[in-house]
């Protein structure tokens, strides 16, 4: 620490002294700068650093009188003030009196000759002295105080401001402080230069949409991108397990105990179906019973749609109408059944025989009738096939008649709701094709109802009236037909190639999607989870819908019954076992 001796002699003491900042010097006026300086009674030089009779700070600031700095501040005992402050006839007042600056510092340049003040700078030059007409100084501060060089009233910083400081204690003070400045400057966050932070700020309603455009532009970029990466590896995957080859199968299940030659078995999506002439029992497909039901048949036959089966004896007179619950109807027809059909609201359609006619009995899952059409050999003609709409609402017929020895084919739609109440039977369309049999007919929706022809297939589509929307044909003769919810599929003799048949699928609105040539020898095949499956006695095959084949090999057993319950898994029924088998 710097203090100052009695004589003005700076003297390093050795200690360390905190110092005030300036802003906190500035918060509030130092009891120093409380004295007021007044003017002496006697109207000399001295009165302009008289202090009041309460004296402070200000009286410490006084030279003593034998200090050579006096000289400049005190004038003659004998010249009046007045007569001080007033240059000499032939001095130049140019000179002799610059004019002020702002903040009352000159602009004249310094002569040689001028006085310099005790902090060792030239007097005047700060603008902190005024000079005198006798070439001294004397404090601006003195002159504020009585009014000469205005009436405004001094600031606490601009009073701090008029008090002279030796230049050691100053220099002392800035030393202690950088050490702490520059603790604090590294603590404080460098702001960003002003271009940086300019970028930021919003100036205009325009440009706070803008920047949000650009906002959500990018946002919606970046979801995009993320997407396009999720679509990409979803569609790397998906491709690489659709066009994966099998070389081997699995067995999962094996039941031995199982009584395979007393019962049938069909897939009701991926569960299984046992029926006999007793009873019926649902299993899931690892062969746990979900449900069962007796009945008493002599020739059981299964009609299916979606989980809705309807079990009837083939020319017997029951129906036993189940679900993925169990048994939800039955119906006790009054003549034979030939074939029926079931809607997954559990309704049931029946071809019925008595004697020289033909019935077509519509029943709901409770048993009552709701409609009954007689047919003829003549007129509409003898019906080879039916199917129901999965809503249960049209029924489509398929009559054989012959006229002058020809057979000809009818098709006729009815409609069991409000648009066929006023129709005769309830008919509300039909249709006429000539040389030509039509055996199956099958309903892949509500719409959509697909005629298989000798020749190819006829689409037709709608809700309430039937119509023709799509006619399919083919050269050669056709071996199978097979078809999901989706799709229409062929097996033809392909008898211009090395291989045997030809695979062609459709979509439902008769868009072929795939044609393929196979030499497998198949006794049965269907389309299940978008594959193609074939086998015989020895062997199976899969294809995809992409006409890549899955899996092509052996059979470990002789198969009774084989059919896919999903995707990869097969049921392998032998004469002594039930299996389950899955690709890989």
């Amino acid at each position: 620490m710097i203090e100052i001796e009695g004589n003005g002699t700076p003297k390093d003491t050795g200690e360390e002294k905190e110092y005030l900042t300036e802003d906190e010097i500035f918060a509030e006026e130092p009891e120093f700068l409380k004295t007021k300086l007044e003017p002496a009674e006697e109207e000399n030089g001295s009165q302009f650093l008289q202090p009041s009779e309460d004296k402070g700070v200000s009286q410490a600031l006084q030279p003593s009188e034998d200090e050579g700095v006096s000289q400049f501040l005190q004038p003659s005992e004998d010249e009046d003030v007045s007569q001080s402050l007033q240059p000499s006839e032939d001095e130049d007042v140019s000179q002799s009196w610059a004019p002020l600056e702002e903040g009352g510092r000159q602009n004249r340049k310094l002569t040689e000759e001028e006085p310099v003040r005790p902090s060792g700078k030239p007097a005047g030059a700060d603008g902190r002295h005024v000079p005198m007409p006798d070439g001294g100084y004397a404090e601006e501060a003195s002159y504020r105080a009585r009014g000469d060089l205005g009436t405004e009233k001094a600031s606490p910083k601009n009073r701090l401001e008029e008090i002279e400081i030796p230049e050691v204690m100053l220099e002392a003070a800035m030393t202690q402080e950088q050490p702490a400045r520059r603790d604090m400057k590294s603590k404080r966050k460098k702001l960003p230069e002003k271009k940086q932070r300019d970028e930021g700020v919003v100036h205009s309603l325009k440009e706070y949409k803008d920047k949000l455009s650009s906002y959500r532009t990018k946002k919606w970029i970046r979801y995009a991108v993320i997407a396009l990466l999720v679509l990409v590896i979803v569609l790397v995957v998906s491709t690489t397990v659709r066009n994966w080859k099998y070389t081997s199968y699995s067995v999962l299940v094996t039941d031995t105990k199982e009584d395979t030659l007393s019962f049938e078995y069909c897939s009701v999506g991926e569960r299984i179906l046992k029926y006999g002439v007793d009873s019926a029992t649902m299993t899931d497909r690892n062969n746990n019973t979900i449900w069962n039901v007796s009945y008493t048949m002599q020739s059981p036959a299964v009609a299916v749609c979606g989980s809705t089966i309807a079990i009837y004896d083939k020319n017997g007179t029951n129906i036993c109408i189940c679900d993925e619950t169990g048994q939800i109807g039955t119906v006790s027809a009054n003549m034979p059944i030939v074939k029926a059909t079931v809607a997954r609201q559990g309704v049931v359609a029946a071809i019925m025989e008595d004697g020289d006619n033909t019935w077509i009995q519509y029943y709901d899952k409770s048993g009552s009738n709701i409609s009954t059409i007689k047919t003829t050999i003549d007129s509409p003609g003898y019906p080879m096939d039916l199917s129901l709409s999965d809503d249960g609402m049209l029924l489509a017929v398929s009559y054989l008649y012959f006229e002058n020895g020809t057979p000809k084919t009818r098709i006729y739609f009815y409609n069991f709701g409000s648009v066929g109440q006023n129709q005769m039977d309830n008919r509300v369309s039909g249709y006429e094709y000539s040389d030509t049999i039509i055996p199956q007919l099958e309903y892949l929706d509500s719409s959509t109802c697909v005629a298989f022809r000798e020749d190819g297939f006829t689409i037709f589509g709608g809700a309430q009236i039937p119509e023709e929307r799509k006619e399919i044909t083919v050269d050669q003769e056709i071996v199978s037909t097979f078809y999901d919810e989706s799709h229409i599929g062929l097996v033809l003799n392909n008898e211009d190639s090395e291989k045997a048949f030809q695979l062609i699928v459709y979509n439902k609105n008769g868009r072929e999607i795939l044609r393929e040539d196979t030499d497998f020898a198949y006794q049965e095949i269907e389309l299940v989870g978008n594959q193609i499956v074939m086998y015989n006695k020895s062997a199976f095959c899969v294809y995809n819908l992409s006409g890549i084949e899955k899996f092509n090999g052996s059979l470990n057993d002789l198969p009774r019954q084989f059919f896919s319950i999903g995707q990869n898994r097969f049921v392998l029924i032998t004469e002594d076992s039930f299996n389950l088998i899955k690709l890989g």
